[in-house]
């Protein structure tokens, strides 16, 4: 029980992240940033760390829309 009590909290931090968010926002400029760098993927920048890029490239592999985006 105390192996599944990690994972029931995180599936629980999701869910619930996903239906609280108000459809009354747009994304932030910063989520428009790591989306167009996730179309241009450049690994080595000190400005611009490599997984924001990947996790930009997942968000878009996954249909572009802003609910993946906030995930």
């Amino acid at each position: 029980m105390k192996r599944f009590l990690p994972l029931a909290f995180a599936l629980v931090k999701f869910v619930s992240g996903y239906f609280l968010v108000s459809p009354a926002y747009e994304l932030h400029r910063d989520e428009y940033l790591y989306l167009n760098q996730g179309q241009h993927l450049a690994w080595g920048y000190l400005e611009v760390p490599p997984l924001i890029a990947a996790q930009g490239w997942v968000a878009l592999a996954l249909g572009r829309g802003e609910g993946w985006v906030e995930f």
